[in-house]
């Protein structure tokens, strides 16, 4: 599993993030980003997550991929 690193700034798709507070240095993530702007989902987690929270996550992400197709 390749986790790609971007910058907010250097992506038309992530152009969006240099407009909040904090804006985040790099972005982590598996997978590709979309060219243009369209509705999209992000699961942001831990390094240390509850199995709790795994369930949960597994479950939610699930739920999104059965709606999406």
């Amino acid at each position: 599993m390749k986790i790609n690193r971007q910058s907010p700034d250097k992506h038309d798709y992530l152009q969006i993030l240099i407009h909040i507070a904090k804006t985040p240095k790099t972005l982590n993530y598996i997978g590709a980003l979309p060219e243009s702007r369209t509705p999209s989902v992000a699961i942001v987690g831990t390094r240390k997550p509850t199995s709790y929270g795994k369930e949960v996550t597994q479950k939610l992400a699930g739920d999104l991929a059965k709606k999406a197709s």
